[in-house]
């Protein structure tokens, strides 16, 4: 995941080899992590559980408005190798360098 340097309408970081975007919020104390405009369960990864329950002020998960997931490992090599592509661009208008400020997510084929 990379943070976008323009944040979209519906994200603020984007998968870097899918071009997905996903909202990064910091932890709110009352537990509303979620954005203004999104809906459904936030996710918290199972290994952070302890620690996010010490910065908040409640001290059990509710399943109504969490899902804990398990992030996968990164293959970093591949990370990588994907940061250090030489770009060819497919679609040089203003909408296009809006929607993909890193100059990334239009032109991976993988």
């Amino acid at each position: 995941m990379k943070k976008l340097k323009t944040p979209g309408i519906t994200g603020n970081h984007f998968d870097v080899e899918t071009g997905e975007e996903y909202w990064v919020s910091g932890v709110k104390k009352n537990g509303q992590d979620r954005h203004q405009s999104g809906s459904g369960k936030i996710m918290l990864d199972k290994n952070s559980v302890e620690d996010y329950l010490k910065l908040v002020d409640f001290g059990i998960i509710d399943e109504r408005n969490f899902t804990i997931i398990e992030f996968s490992k990164t293959d970093k090599s591949r990370f990588n190798d994907i940061e250090n592509i030489e770009v060819q661009y497919r679609n040089r208008s203003l909408s296009a360098s809006y929607w993909d400020n890193n100059r990334r997510k239009l032109i991976l084929d993988n």
